[in-house]
């Protein structure tokens, strides 16, 4: 029986897919992972040289917290799309198919229930509609700061995706997958038997042609810097930022409005501005609205890898990203990731030892709740800083149901707790530039497996980033 598949609807591309065609006998590789430290092999006893892979998403044993029965708290790197891709190359398989597991859809959902084109797949922003899956999956797979290596380095390759993954891929959703096979039904066998249950799809021949088309968008940052009052420190400087860009209007003419994310802390940069001016500290400002965030933080690594003022001056990082939301509907709507009514969550504080007991003074009298979050510390702009080893502070009251939807509106905003979010923003800008010493850098993530030993100018600093990649230091 041949059974042709609809583009959108029933697959898409994988983002990063090399373009091309692939033929094959189509053959069940598990979760498409090979991994001696977790003694894990779907590949061994099955022969896919020539052939196409056909793996489940993520990888085995995920809680309902989202955590695996591996690492305990996060999904591994096993669990992207480039390394199922590369695996899957490395065993000689000329096509990589990947289909949900259980861990895709909202919990109870099963897969052959939902469409395919909830899965925020698409290089169009405008396919995140009302069917959007919750917050966590946007991020299932590759969500550690050391793990957004892959991303951030291939989205800066410019236009040309066609170097992130080692061969033509794609996903196939509900209704696409059936013939070849029952997802649910294969991961509870692999749970059942506590090991891979990979086998040929017996009777199976996958063909498909990958055709990617990129297009060109012109953005900007917007720059303005605010002299220091110290005839000395005044060389140096304290950045402090937040994305002004959105997803923008679909054919249909519906908004995307990003009130939260991130008019929210554009707003706050420009309050800053004003009151910082009245009274400059010793060190001067730069202020920075980055274009692009939603692309891959592209408009945050085109200023570090050109920034307008020396890098080696740039002393610390303060970056805005959401800081209007939280409270008991966006709990329940996030319940991973939203915030307290009273909470504010910070990434970066272990980027210098001085960050705790600074943020702690700036917030006092104010007394939002300051919780320490990591998770977040890739997913905003002050991760090009970072890279640049340049310590961060990262403001962000959390995820809630608005989120990347045409909901997320003005009238939905804690204005109330975006400006105690914003005074704590200045006066920790303004404690960094006064500080008599620029703080030390500490590389968190250095000690990370991820790393691989490699520093972060050959993992991050590719594509664009020449003049930066000339600095010896990094």
């Amino acid at each position: 029986m041949r059974r042709e598949v609809s583009l959108r609807d029933e697959f898409l591309p994988l983002v990063g897919s090399p373009v091309g065609s692939f033929s094959g006998e189509g053959v069940f590789v598990g979760y498409g992972i090979t991994a001696p430290e977790c003694a894990w092999d779907d590949y061994a006893g099955v022969d896919v040289r020539g052939k196409v892979a056909v793996a489940l998403r993520h990888e085995p044993f995920v809680k309902d917290d989202g955590a695996t029965a591996w690492l305990g708290k996060r999904l591994t790197r096993h669990a992207t799309f480039e390394s199922k891709a590369r695996v899957a190359a490395e065993h000689g398989a000329v096509g990589l198919v990947v289909v949900p597991d259980l861990a895709s859809y909202p919990r109870g959902a099963e897969p052959a229930r939902m469409p395919g084109r909830r899965f925020w797949l698409s290089l169009d922003p405008t396919d995140l509609d009302a069917g959007m899956v919750d917050s966590e999956e946007l991020t299932a797979g590759n969500v550690s700061p050391a793990d957004m290596v892959e991303s951030i380095h291939y989205a800066r390759q410019g236009p040309d995706l066609s170097r992130r993954l080692a061969i033509p891929s794609v996903f196939l959703g509900a209704g696409a997958y059936e013939p070849l096979l029952d997802p649910a039904a294969e991961e509870r066998a692999i749970e059942k038997a506590r090991g891979p249950r990979s086998r040929p799809l017996e009777g199976a021949r996958i063909s498909a042609t990958v055709a990617i088309e990129a297009s060109s968008v012109a953005t900007a940052n917007v720059v303005g810097r605010l002299p220091g009052s110290d005839p000395v420190l005044a060389r140096e400087n304290v950045v402090i930022g937040a994305h002004y860009d959105h997803m923008g209007i679909d054919a249909a003419g519906r908004i995307w409005h990003g009130a939260d994310d991130n008019a929210s802390g554009t707003a706050a940069i420009l309050e800053l501005a004003a009151a910082l001016g009245s009274a400059p500290p010793k060190r001067s400002i730069v202020f920075v609205a980055f274009g692009a965030e939603e692309v891959m933080l592209l408009g945050s690594f085109h200023f570090v890898a050109r920034p307008t003022v020396p890098l080696e001056s740039i002393v610390a990082m303060v970056n805005l990203d959401m800081i209007g939301r939280g409270g008991e509907e966006d709990l329940r709507a996030s319940p991973k990731e939203g915030a307290r009514a009273n909470q504010v969550f910070v990434s970066g504080i272990d980027s210098s030892p001085a960050l705790t007991g600074l943020l702690a003074k700036a917030n006092e009298g104010i007394d939002l709740e300051i919780t320490p979050n990591e998770s977040m510390a890739d997913r905003s702009d002050q991760a090009a800083f970072y890279v640049a080893g340049i310590p961060i502070v990262f403001l962000n009251t959390g995820e809630h149901g608005d989120y990347h939807r045409v909901t997320d509106t003005a009238d939905r905003l804690n204005y109330a707790k975006a400006t105690r979010v914003a005074r704590l923003a200045l006066r920790c800008a303004r404690s960094l530039a006064d500080l008599p010493e620029r703080l030390p850098f500490v590389d968190v993530l250095k000690k990370s497996e991820a790393w691989a030993g490699k520093s972060r100018k050959e993992v991050f600093l590719q594509g664009d980033s020449t003049p930066f990649l000339e600095r010896p230091d990094l």
